[in-house]
């Protein structure tokens, strides 16, 4: 029973991805809806979350260096992302088509999940 828990913990685990303590990198893929950015600013993809709440979730401030961003993703984490309840994230994916995580939220009654505990 106990080498059954630890594969269990072992496969778990492993299905995480990223580093210890890290959430799993999105794909650059362009997966949801496309906005295109306003004034030169990124576009912004909308994954599994209601249009409206994306657009301004996905506007990035204006003293944050755009130049080298191609577009600005928001993401559903959980189900179900709704006008009234949800938790996010925000990466941004550059011109080369690296993402980076540049935040996570939510709204309403929503939670974030938290990262897999980082390895001792």
């Amino acid at each position: 029973m106990r080498r059954l828990l630890f594969l269990a913990l072992v496969l778990v685990a492993a299905s995480c991805g990223g580093a210890a303590g890290t959430f799993a990198p999105v794909s650059p893929e362009r997966l949801g809806q496309i906005i295109p950015g306003a004034q030169g600013a990124p576009d912004i993809e909308c994954r599994a979350i209601d249009i409206n709440r994306c657009v301004g979730i996905g506007v990035l401030p204006d003293e944050m260096d755009q130049r080298s961003i191609e577009r600005v993703i928001v993401s559903c984490e959980g189900s179900p992302c709704t006008l009234t309840d949800g938790a996010f994230r925000i990466d941004t994916v550059d011109k080369a088509g690296k993402t980076t995580e540049i935040g996570r939220g939510g709204y309403g009654d929503a939670t974030q999940p938290t990262p897999p505990p980082a390895a001792n």
